[in-house]
Formats: structure tokens, C-alpha cells, sequence
């Protein structure tokens, strides 16, 4: 499987995901507790921000969890780098679109369905 190339994702996005394809692989593990450390800290600041997008948020955990299984021992590199990228993605606080501002998870919903669709994998599409 080919590797997307930059232009395949959203503007604005392409300068974080430059710098996270170049970052060291990481076990899939760490970066579960990064996804689910992430969902926390959201769900926390709902409580004092409503324009916070909670259902999406626990959508783009599923999803990103879901990327990890495929991660597991024996899974090619470009396939775990990938799942990496949209996870980090996902774990960025101010990335194109600030998470915790008024539609702030879109572009990490933008990223990770690239990332998905890419995989083959339409079932962790979010909508």
C-alpha cells in the first residue's frame, strides 16, 4: 500500500501532518493512552463548554481506536505509521481547527477519514 501524499488531506492541515509523518513510530499502546487522555480532557472541558463537540469526539475515538487494532504485531510499517498519523492528529489540541473551540474537531474528522478510506476501511468513516 502506498504511502498519501500531503495533498490527498484538507489545507491547513498539511503543515502538523508534515512533522507527525516524519515523528518515530510508537507502540500502539501509547498511543491509545494518547487518544483516550485526549477524549478526557475534552469531555472535561465540555462541562464549562458547550460549543465543545462531544458526540464527535467520542465518534473520533472509536474511529482512531479502531485504526489501533489494525496496528497490532506484524502490520506493515506505511499501515502503522498511518494509524499513527490520524491518532496524533487526533491528540493535537491546536492543530488547524483549535479541539476545544466551536467546530474544532472537523479537520481531525477531515484527516481521519482520509486516513480510514485510504486503509479500506469505510466502517470507521465518522459522518
Amino acid at each position: 500500500m502506498a504511502i498519501l501524499d500531503l495533498t490527498a488531506f484538507p489545507e491547513g492541515t498539511r503543515e502538523h501532518l508534515g512533522v507527525l509523518f516524519e515523528e518515530p513510530l510508537l507502540e500502539p499502546s501509547a498511543l491509545r493512552t494518547q487518544v483516550d487522555t485526549h477524549l478526557r480532557l475534552l469531555r472535561e472541558a465540555f462541562m464549562t463548554n458547550p460549543d465543545i463537540a462531544h458526540d464527535l469526539a467520542t465518534q473520533l475515538t472509536e474511529s482512531c481506536l479502531g485504526l489501533l487494532w489494525m496496528s497490532r504485531e506484524g502490520t506493515d510499517e506505511e499501515t502503522r505509521r498511518l494509524v499513527q498519523v490520524a491518532t496524533h492528529y487526533f491528540t493535537l489540541s491546536e492543530d488547524r481547527d483549535g479541539d476545544f473551540s466551536k467546530g474544532g474537531l472537523n479537520d481531525d474528522r477531515e484527516v481521519i477519514n482520509v486516513i480510514c478510506r485510504h486503509l479500506g476501511r469505510d466502517d470507521l468513516v465518522v459522518r
